[in-house]
């Protein structure tokens, strides 16, 4: 799923890149051959975050959209956003 799908432009996406033998991610414009949002998300209390599938069918990514790759194993903190707000509502 992808939240916010039907507002973004842009989406990062990560992919196995066999030239690096790891993932990487890119940037890929919403306008791209293949790509489509599936209108799938219908959860209750969670349908404003529109967070419908990202479904990519054959598409092609060029190089210019490639952003970065997989580094060492870390934490990532960014992502703990996401479990303090639902801590927070269930509170």
């Amino acid at each position: 799923f992808t939240s916010m799908s039907k507002a973004l432009t842009h989406f990062v996406v990560g992919a196995y890149v066999e030239e690096l033998g790891q993932v990487g991610f890119f940037l890929v414009p919403r306008d791209f051959e293949g790509l489509e949002i599936a209108d799938n998300w219908n959860m209750i209390g969670m349908r404003a975050t529109e967070s419908h599938d990202l479904v990519l069918n054959d598409v092609k990514i060029p190089e210019q959209y490639f952003v970065e790759h997989q580094r060492k194993p870390s934490l990532n903190g960014w992502i703990l956003h996401i479990p303090s707000v639902y801590l927070g509502i269930a509170q």
